[in-house]
């Protein structure tokens, strides 16, 4: 018999039955150096994870283009893709400014209340569709 393999399930109520969900993960903040040249995103409209293979989209409100800490162009209508475990891994720096929020996720019908937020991260693989 195979080991059990330990997940993350929650369902909208007692009616539904679980799904498999993305648990909580937050980076701890740190004191790190004003970041003042970039691309810097801010909110979500949404995303999505594929859970076996750890790519993902999310959908920021805003993006701002600053150089020498003037934003110099803002954006709209964006996607962000990657790969979880290569963004985690190329964390440059950690903002110290934490909040976190509330919102909802959708799976297959259900609509769940959730956490979001954390800190300001600069990352230098990912990838950015449209703008």
């Amino acid at each position: 018999m195979k080991d059990a393999c330990p997940g993350n399930g929650r369902c909208e109520d007692y009616s539904c039955p679980p799904l498999v969900r993305m648990s909580n993960t937050f980076i701890r903040n740190s004191s790190s150096a004003e970041a003042t040249d970039g691309l810097f995103l801010a909110g979500t409209l949404g995303g999505e994870v594929e859970p076996g293979s750890g790519r993902f989209f999310i959908r920021p409100e805003i993006g701002e283009l600053v150089k020498s800490g003037t934003v110099r162009e803002r954006f709209k209508d964006m996607i962000v893709v990657g790969d979880i475990l290569q963004v985690l891994q190329s964390i440059e720096s950690v903002g110290n400014d934490f909040y976190i929020d509330s919102g909802t996720c959708e799976k297959e019908g259900q609509t769940i209340l959730i956490g979001s937020g954390g800190v300001p991260l600069k990352i230098s693989n990912v990838k950015i569709i449209g703008g």
